[in-house]
């Protein structure tokens, strides 16, 4: 005689007067359907996590050189004005 019920996070199986108790996770982990879906959600969410990640490193890169292009210009003008500033020019 085997008797399973089920409740809301735990699956207790009862066979000839032995309790056996799953947690829900280990039950689903047994159907190999379920634990392929899990993989696949693990590897779209390590994808999405690596787009951030290269999202954010290309933001920072034109963030650099645009601060880097500002400089720059700051010393373009900044000579500029010592270059017509000078007597002997």
């Amino acid at each position: 005689m085997i008797i399973c019920i089920v409740f809301p996070f735990k699956i207790w199986i009862i066979i000839e007067k032995i309790f056996i108790s799953f947690d829900l996770d280990q039950a689903l982990s047994l159907d190999p359907r379920i634990l392929k879906f899990k993989q696949e959600e693990k590897a779209a969410r390590e994808a999405k996590k690596k787009e951030k990640e290269e999202a954010a490193k290309r933001a920072e890169e034109a963030t650099r050189k645009v601060l880097l292009i500002r400089l720059l210009v700051r010393k373009y003008i900044v000579y500029k004005l010592i270059y017509k500033s000078c007597i002997w020019c």
